[in-house]
């Protein structure tokens, strides 16, 4: 039973690194370029939101009633992470 369970774990591990290489293999060697035909609308918005957000300015963070606000509150934390690495590192932003 112990047997098993570690051959299990091993193999839920393999297939993880599987499945991690499988998913960044074909973005990795692009990763400067854009993904999507909307990925800059939704950079600009997530800036917006971030600024909004900063400003508490709360009436401006919403664009519509979708689902998609998830993708503006990451991007909005992406950038947050980025700006805070920018001036840890370089005492700068860009």
């Amino acid at each position: 039973m112990v047997e098993e369970k570690r051959l299990s774990r091993k193999f839920e591990f393999v297939a993880l690194i599987i499945l991690i290489i499988a998913i960044l293999a074909p973005r990795l060697p692009a990763i400067d370029t854009f993904g999507t035909v909307d990925e800059a609308t939704w950079l600009m918005r997530s800036g917006n939101f971030y600024y909004a957000l900063g400003q508490r300015d709360f009436e401006k963070t919403v664009y519509a009633y979708h689902p998609a606000v998830t993708t503006m509150w990451v991007g909005a934390a992406a950038m947050m992470l980025d700006f805070v690495l920018m001036l840890r590192l370089f005492g700068r932003l860009r």
